[in-house]
């Protein structure tokens, strides 16, 4: 008799990831890194400083997958970090304002 025939058949177990984080996730790094620190005794604010790194890492990669990051990735990162990022929006929009030539009405 073969086993396929067999009633009661084994179903083999599968893993799914769906109710789980992804493990290459920038977010399940972003957590593992935070438990870490506050394992460590790290005040709140330097906690706050390191979630806040990984936000805008995640805004530069525009991915949650970490396994893109290389060295050049890196360096990337830091130099649109330094020139390329807009750090305040509203103040941009406001400067802009303030130099725009004013009409002279008489």
């Amino acid at each position: 008799m073969h086993s396929e025939n067999r009633r009661g058949k084994r179903v083999k177990n599968t893993l799914t990831l769906s109710g789980k984080k992804k493990p290459y996730s920038l977010e399940l790094l972003a957590e593992k890194v935070k438990s870490t620190k506050k394992v460590k005794g790290l005040a709140d604010g330097t906690i706050w400083l390191y979630q806040h790194a990984f936000n805008l890492l995640g805004e530069f990669l525009q991915s949650e997958d970490v396994r893109k990051l290389n060295i050049d990735m890196c360096r990337d990162f830091t130099t649109w970090l330094l020139n390329d990022r807009i750090k305040f929006e509203a103040l941009n929009l406001i400067t802009d304002k303030l130099n725009k030539p004013r009409k002279i009405t008489r």
